[in-house]
């Protein structure tokens, strides 16, 4: 019952973390912590029973999380630097 349990928290993390990359301003920075909690939960989830489908979702939600959070966050640092110099490289 507790891999279940550790399955489903998984999946939860992973959708909060999609969820705060996309939401934008700070919470882009929060998505990619929540999602490594959710990667190492699922991953105890997948160590306990190899099967688990909801421990697997959750793995790869969380996956997808941090690369989403990721891409944003350097993009918008990118956008920020480009408007600081004041559009002076293009």
């Amino acid at each position: 019952m507790e891999n279940n349990n550790n399955g489903i928290l998984s999946l939860i993390l992973g959708i909060s973390s999609i969820i705060c990359s996309i939401s934008g301003s700070m919470l882009t920075l929060l998505g990619i912590p929540v999602g490594v909690v959710g990667i190492i939960v699922a991953k105890k989830s997948l160590d306990y029973e190899p099967g688990n489908s909801i421990g697997r979702a959750g793995l790869i939600t969380s996956i997808i999380g941090i690369v989403l959070c990721s891409i944003i966050f350097i993009a918008c640092t990118a956008c920020l630097g480009i408007l600081v110099t004041g559009f002076g490289m293009l």
